[in-house]
């Protein structure tokens, strides 16, 4: 499987599964991911919040913080509920990181079709209907 430090910070700040299933190794290179993406955001409190979040202590020991689960995105409850917190401009932006490159390579590949030797000459306005075929 491609699994990435990426995908394994990413489950680890759902908060409905909070990484339960990682095994030691990949919870320390999920932690490691968002430890460095936090000094890249200049963000230097982010591992406390880390830790206080996955005891359920602080910030995150209130229970009404974890009974809206069932009916918010983790993206939403990040965004809406924990916004004031340094972890929750970190899992923002993890959580919001596109899948994949698919939709970027498709583009390129259209693009190659429509603008190629054979092509070259067509107007910006025709080579608008080729795309729209």
């Amino acid at each position: 499987m491609a699994i990435r430090p990426i995908h394994l910070a990413a489950y680890m700040l759902d908060p409905t599964t909070q990484g339960l299933e990682l095994t030691q190794e990949e919870e320390l290179q999920g932690m490691e991911f968002i430890y460095n993406l936090s000094h890249h955001l200049s963000l230097f409190n982010v591992m406390a919040d880390l830790a206080c979040y996955k005891a359920k202590e602080n910030f995150w020991a209130r229970p009404f913080l974890w009974s809206s689960l069932d009916s918010i995105e983790p993206i939403i409850w990040w965004k809406g509920i924990c916004g004031s917190t340094e972890l929750s401009k970190v899992a923002i932006r993890i959580l919001s990181a596109p899948c994949t490159s698919a939709a970027t390579e498709r583009s390129f590949s259209i693009q190659g079709y429509i603008h190629n030797n054979k092509r070259n000459r067509l107007t910006t306005e025709r080579a608008e209907k080729v795309h729209l075929l």
